[in-house]
């Protein structure tokens, strides 16, 4: 019996760990000392199933973070993200293009970002809004045209493939 719960427990701990998907630490640099001249960027992509989150950016003025996403530029400065960062972080789910852009001469600039895979593509996610109303379907189709209603629950011998999708409806 003590056997049995040891290799229930290990196996426990190797499905969590493998299941589990540590975060990692990026950081880009942008040096525009000589022989560089000018301004100069450095760009990290965010894939659709990561997230990232800044955690350091010990810049100068002349320094900017540029965030893209959907096809909208998020511009900050050291000023702002400095006043930010630990009351307001600054997180976003991919796919997205991080850019550290440095405007000036004569100077080294960093910042870091966790980044973290998901086990599923995130901006693919239904997300409730807060204070925010909604009903939430299940629905199976077996052609990825036809919906109908389905329950959550064990699906065994299907005689056809079966797609699933969450879908939410706003209350008003």
């Amino acid at each position: 019996m003590r056997n049995t719960l040891k290799l229930i427990t290990i196996l426990s701990l190797h499905i969590f760990y493998s299941i589990a998907l540590p975060a990692s630490v990026v950081t880009l640099k942008v040096d525009t000392r000589p022989p560089v001249v000018g301004s100069k960027t450095n760009s990290l992509l965010v894939a659709s199933n990561e997230v990232a989150q800044l955690i350091a950016f010990p810049n100068t003025a002349a320094t900017e973070l540029a965030i893209i996403k959907d096809g909208t530029v998020f511009v900050f400065n050291s000023n702002v993200i400095d006043a930010n960062v630990q009351n307001k972080p600054i997180i976003f789910v991919g796919p997205a293009t991080i850019e550290l852009r440095s405007t000036s001469s004569q100077q080294v600039s960093l910042c870091s970002f966790s980044i973290e895979s998901t086990a599923f593509a995130a901006d693919k996610a239904v997300v409730i809004p807060q204070d925010a109303k909604a009903n939430i379907f299940l629905e199976c189709s077996t052609d990825l045209v036809t919906w109908n209603p389905a329950a959550p629950g064990t699906y065994t011998n299907v005689p056809s493939a079966k797609f699933f999708r969450i879908r939410a409806e706003r209350i008003p």
